[in-house]
């Protein structure tokens, strides 16, 4: 089964999620980011940041999804 991290700081990322459900059997980790909310206004710096934090948090906490 693919696995797959999914991670926003909205709930914009739910209608992705129904999206990847309707195409493949999946197990799907959803991080919703509220610390960071919204992304819209960050910089490409910033998201960045928050993308390498998130990844390296996502590895930590579910290693299985390697």
């Amino acid at each position: 089964m693919v696995k797959i991290a999914v991670f926003d700081s909205g709930l914009g990322s739910l209608s992705i999620i129904k999206a990847i459900q309707k195409v493949c059997k999946s197990e799907i980790i959803y991080f919703a980011d509220q610390k960071n909310f919204p992304y819209g206004k960050k910089s490409k710096k910033q998201l960045e940041t928050i993308i390498n934090k998130t990844i390296k948090m996502l590895k930590e906490n579910f290693p299985q999804m390697l």
